[in-house]
């Protein structure tokens, strides 16, 4: 059995035990399961847009760029909270 007819087996006894926390983690499984395709990317349309605008900003310089240090005193100063290097 592939991988695919795998998923949709899965997915059919799934709808038999179905409650709202086992269809969060059956989106979640779909998501993990399509992150290696090309084009998937597990945001949604919203989310892909603003992502677009973003990096188009940026690309052309109209966007703001900081340092990991400037970022860690922008957070300290609107927030009070040091943030620690995890290295």
């Amino acid at each position: 059995m592939d991988i695919l007819a795998r998923k949709y087996k899965f997915i059919e006894e799934f709808m038999k035990i179905i409650n709202s926390k086992k269809i969060e983690k059956l989106e979640l499984l779909e998501q993990v399961l399509h992150a290696d395709e090309p084009g998937f990317s597990g945001l949604s349309e919203f989310e892909l847009k603003k992502l677009n605008s973003i990096r188009k900003k940026h690309l052309s310089g109209d966007g703001n760029s900081f340092t990991l240090e400037e970022l860690r005193q922008k957070f300290k100063d609107t927030y009070g909270i040091a943030v620690k290097n995890q290295n």
